[in-house]
């Protein structure tokens, strides 16, 4: 392939998830020429899972994306006013499970009405090990920052990507942009 791209990465790791866990990916991207940013993501990353674990802090939940979205959007404007120096014009957001998450809300993707129903029908059969599904239902609570539309997001790349109780209907996101996931 050619090996100067008009799109350039951003990978969002997934809840305790660092930059590290992706370098390879990272790499083996940047080989076949795209530029990519690996995004850390403090209050949700490895060491807020090592303060869980030691009782430190509670267990992080849906509650950070607004973070995690600051996260992103900080980058953008970096970008934007030229202190990141990074080519591409488009945008492929890239995410591992929670970072895959994020990125949908990035592109203003808002969970269907009936949120809170399918959660109370899930909740109720809910094994503990399924934070996917927990962490769905926490965003009945959480308020998301006003979404400034990216314009330039080309694609969405999820890596073990949730949402079906965000988005039981295939298109309920209401996004215009080609998934892979």
């Amino acid at each position: 392939g050619s090996s100067i791209r008009s799109s350039w990465i951003v990978f969002m790791p997934g809840l305790g998830g660092v930059p590290d866990h992706f370098h390879w990916l990272a790499r083996k991207l940047s080989r076949k020429g795209w530029p990519v940013i690996l995004l850390e993501h403090p209050g949700s990353d490895a060491k807020a899972m090592q303060e869980l674990l030691k009782g430190i802090r509670p267990a992080p939940g849906a509650e950070v994306i607004p973070d995690r979205l600051a996260d992103l959007y900080s980058v953008l404007k970096a970008k934007q006013d030229k202190e990141l120096n990074i080519d591409g014009e488009k945008l492929v957001l890239m995410g591992h499970s929670l970072g895959a998450l994020t990125a949908f809300f990035a592109v203003g993707a808002i969970p269907e009405s009936g949120l809170d129903k399918r959660c109370e029908k899930a909740l109720d059969a809910l094994s503990l090990t399924n934070l996917s599904q927990l962490m769905q239902c926490q965003m009945v609570d959480v308020q998301l920052p006003d979404q400034e539309k990216i314009p330039e997001v080309n694609a969405i790349v999820g890596i073990n990507s949730f949402g079906s109780l965000l988005w039981p209907n295939r298109g309920g996101a209401k996004i215009s942009i080609p998934v892979f996931d």
